[in-house]
């Protein structure tokens, strides 16, 4: 069985068995893969994530979870040893706040540009 990732925007690639939130590692083919995975691990992308297994005879998926509202806390790639390795973590409910706060002013600004225009 191999253990899997899929992002926010539909990338998944293949993650190390008995990953946690907090490290996940995901074993590059190649330079390009490294960074294909590197540059789609963003602040938005980790906002839905799916993690799922997929059996080697049939490739049936069976998800084993899924996340929203993750936070990003590092995406670093082991350029030596050809490993990206993300870590994650549950927002907390002040975080969550934050971002409802943020959401509202950026709301709040674009009214005000807009009848600024008029």
């Amino acid at each position: 069985m191999r253990d899997f990732m899929r992002l926010a925007d539909g990338t998944e690639f293949e993650i190390e068995n008995g990953a946690s939130l907090g490290n996940i590692i995901h074993d590059a083919t190649d330079e390009a893969d490294a960074l294909r995975v590197s540059k789609a691990v963003t602040k938005e992308n980790v906002a839905h994530v799916e993690f799922f297994s997929k059996t080697d005879e049939d490739q049936t998926l069976e998800p084993t979870g899924v996340y929203d509202d993750l936070a990003l806390d590092s995406v670093y790639y082991d350029v030596e040893n050809m490993k990206v390795l993300i870590s994650l973590h549950e927002k907390s409910d002040t975080e969550k706040r934050l971002d409802a706060i943020e959401a509202e002013q950026e709301m709040q600004n674009e009214a005000i540009d807009f009848l600024a225009m008029e």
